[in-house]
């Protein structure tokens, strides 16, 4: 059907008929009147003549028949080809056919690729996977092969896969038919959210989630919400509204009520910092940085993000807050955090608490340096490379933070923070404070001492025995362990801080087990009591959203405040194959895990044995690794640990991966030595090794998931 200008009626049709008929008769009987050889002249000079003119005369279009209509105006070529974002990405690609039986075992194993690290180009008209084949054979050009080439109009499907690591996906469907599924993962989560906005701007309407058009702040400090509006005076929504433009304007819209403006000037009055933060069930996620990753100048705190699009998270007004330094017992007792304490000791028994003793059965002394982190105390070697303080006996004073700085201004702070982390990465084994029953001051006996009953002898034994003081550690486990230090008086300073360290840290492990408890289970047993007595429904109280708890999920890791950002027992499966083992994991603020062994097996039957420290097993570089999350799947019975923890999550709840590329390890003739490239953009590894970790329920694998991804942000931006 034409349009209506371009449509021809019965007059239009008959113009050409019309207008030709009067010159043919017209030259019918000029014919008549002339000779048979002067007309034919006449007839080719009349012709020539209207060739001539109808070169001279301009073209004139009329409607007439099938009309031409231009396409509606579209990007230019140039545009469309442009390369939009284009970074190195974590992908794994999976293929579902559209068969309708279900495939076997093989197949099944067959429909699922391995992680694999390669370049993500995105345009306008395509994505594209490309692969570093010259990263393995350096001879072979092109220096990059397309893999996957996914056509934005064949897309189907784009949403979020993980709203705890920010893994997100993309739905492809091939010319044959099938869906094959591409999960891409960034090594920074900012720059995840990056690429999801890429993505979302990119995709059409139909295939990706539709984006609210209203921004809503919850405010926990007032019980308020705050609803504001995302577009501007055209009706279109604005992507480039910023977290601190929203929260300038919720502090101004507060401040209209006295009330309201009472309690907002108290809390800065208070040394207390209101923040933007995501909140997501019992955790939150504090907007820190604003700058982004690869651009300095773009803006990635914005309020249109995958926590707003998905719904996957609340935007919440906080009070940005400190890990807490104290803690209240049940009888109003308060306990302070102690100071770190370190020095030198000489170590006296074995780790199993048998005299230490050379191959002859001599007694032999062997001095260590000791350094104590939160709840662990650490073991260096005396002849490890690490410069020590001067004073023999060191108690590091801090100072309590209260307002935040997201650079340390101090470079003596800066100093001391690097030397204590590399005592972290020298220890060779770790006590755990928490095991520790009591710390007590005792005498060395010394069997070299003459048994003789006269007076001068007792009298010299005394002095000596006076002389001879050292340190008793008693663990829960009945071993026992005796250090010796230089003086009297650092022996009673170690015993003190010994003491205050073990105390504190046993009250602070119990009551984030009872946080982590009321977060699970809450008041589940009251409601269950008053269905059984009364049969009263569960109360309201049951179906609120959980609180979040500031203490746990503070500001403290993107501050970089403490030495070990998280540490905690784990199950561990190394390079996917094996089984799963029990150690003991610290990550550290410069960016290594350090595991150590949970216990000691006899060289032949393999069986545990009792021992009073924790061996380093190995550590890993999370420098150029992607940290992912499983999805949640099948459901387990609740699981009781002896600390006293319950945990009713699955085993698919509490496992997270760490995927970590391959070294290339080149033999050169010529300098006849082995050259290993690390992960760069110019030697780009495809290949990589996955270590699985099993948390004991899912808030430890949440809060092991977000510490990692602070500190591989503070690593990448430089801060560490």
């Amino acid at each position: 059907m034409l349009p209506q200008d371009y449509q021809l009626d019965d007059q239009d049709r008959a113009y050409d008929k019309s207008k030709r008929l009067p010159s043919i008769q017209s030259s019918s009987s000029s014919s008549a009147n002339t000779a048979p050889g002067s007309d034919q002249q006449d007839i080719h000079n009349q012709q020539q003549q209207q060739l001539d003119n109808s070169k001279r005369q301009s073209l004139s279009w009329r409607p007439s028949g099938i009309a031409f209509i231009p396409p509606p105006t579209t990007q230019s070529r140039s545009t469309e080809t442009s390369v939009v974002k284009c970074d190195v990405l974590l992908c794994k690609r999976s293929l579902r056919s559209q068969k309708a039986d279900h495939p076997t075992q093989y197949e099944a194993s067959r429909m699922v690729e391995d992680w694999r690290q390669m370049q993500v180009e995105l345009t306008h008209q395509s994505l594209s996977l490309y692969s570093f084949p010259a990263s393995i054979f350096p001879l072979i050009w092109p220096d990059r092969w397309l893999e996957h080439e996914l056509k934005i109009p064949r897309i189907t499907r784009f949403g979020l896969l993980s709203p705890l690591d920010y893994t997100f996906f993309v739905c492809y469907q091939t010319p044959s038919g099938t869906i094959d599924t591409f999960s891409f993962r960034a090594l920074s989560i900012t720059v995840c959210r990056e690429w999801y906005m890429a993505l979302y701007r990119v995709l059409p309407d139909q295939v990706k989630p539709v984006c609210s058009p209203w921004c809503e702040v919850h405010i926990p400090l007032l019980e308020l919400r705050v609803k504001l509006p995302l577009w501007n005076e055209d009706g279109e929504i604005r992507y480039d509204i910023t977290l601190q433009s929203v929260h300038n304007a919720v502090i101004s819209v507060l401040q209209q009520d006295e009330h309201w403006k009472k309690l907002i000037d108290s809390g800065f009055k208070n040394n207390h910092q209101l923040g933007m933060c995501w909140s997501r069930g019992n955790r939150t996620e504090w907007v820190y940085w604003n700058q982004s990753l690869t651009d300095a100048q773009e803006r990635i705190d914005l309020v249109i993000s995958p926590q707003h699009i998905e719904q996957t998270h609340r935007l919440e007004l906080r009070h940005v807050d400190h890990a807490p330094s104290n803690i209240w017992l049940e009888d109003d007792a308060r306990l302070e955090e102690p100071l770190p304490i370190e020095g030198y000791m000489t170590r006296l028994t074995t780790f199993t608490g048998k005299p230490l003793s050379n191959a002859l059965g001599r007694l032999v002394r062997k001095s260590h340096y000791f350094a104590s982190f939160d709840q662990y105390l650490f073991i260096i070697a005396h002849d490890a490379k690490i410069p020590p303080i001067e004073s023999t006996c060191h108690v590091r004073e801090t100072a309590e933070c209260v307002f935040i700085s997201s650079i340390r201004q101090d470079q003596l702070d800066i100093q001391e923070h690097h030397r204590r982390l590399q005592l972290i990465t020298a220890a060779a084994h770790v006590i755990d404070l928490t095991e520790v029953s009591y710390v007590r001051r005792v005498f060395d006996d010394d069997s070299s001492m003459p048994t003789t009953s006269d007076y001068a002898s007792i009298i010299q034994r005394e002095e000596s025995h006076r002389n001879q003081i050292c340190i008793e550690i008693v663990m829960v486990n009945g071993m026992i362990l005796k250090f010796k230090p230089e003086s009297s008086e650092l022996c009673d300073t170690w015993v003190s801080y010994l003491t205050k360290l073990s105390l504190y840290w046993r009250a602070r492990k119990e009551a984030e087990r009872d946080i982590h408890a009321s977060q699970d289970f809450g008041q589940l047993l009251d409601d269950e009591y008053r269905l059984v007595m009364t049969g009263e429904e569960k109360s309201k109280e049951f179906h609120r959203r959980p609180e979040v708890d500031t203490r746990i999920w503070n500001i403290c890791p993107f501050e970089g405040c403490r030495d070990i950002v998280k540490a905690g027992i784990m199950y561990f499966q190394p390079r996917s194959r094996g089984t799963f083992s029990q150690k003991m994991f610290m990550l550290t603020a410069n960016g290594w895990i350090v595991y150590y062994n949970m216990f000691e097996r006899e060289p032949l039957s393999c069986q545990p044995m009792k021992t009073a420290v924790h061996e380093r097993k190995g550590q890993l570089d999370i420098n150029d690794c992607y940290v992912y999350s499983s999805p949640f799947e099948v459901e387990s019975p609740c699981r009781i640990y002896s600390d006293g923890a319950i945990s009713a999550d699955s085993s698919e709840e509490c496992l997270f991966s760490l995927w970590k590329p391959e070294r290339r390890r080149v033999f050169s003739p010529k300098r006849q030595r082995i050259t290993v490239y690390k992960n760069n953009k110019h030697f780009l590894q495809e290949k990589g090794e996955t270590w699985q970790f099993l948390a004991r329920n899912r808030h430890e694998k949440e809060e092991w998931v977000s510490a990692i991804n602070v500190v591989i942000e503070r690593l990448l931006r430089g801060q560490e």
